[in-house]
């Protein structure tokens, strides 16, 4: 069911919208990697972001 939803309603949707703006936003996650690593690649461009921001 939940891939039939993504197949049918989601992928289109995302092409319609996030694709676009991709090339604007601070950071692309791969939600396909392991939990901790996107956790540690956020943290990172936050924590690098803030060090850039306080200098």
């Amino acid at each position: 069911m939940l891939l039939r939803n993504y197949v049918e309603h989601r992928r289109d949707a995302h092409t319609r919208h996030i694709e676009p703006v991709r090339h604007a936003c601070d950071l692309v996650v791969d939600a396909a990697l392991d939990p901790h690593a996107v956790a540690r690649e956020v943290w990172s461009a936050i924590t690098n972001r803030a060090d850039t921001q306080s200098s």
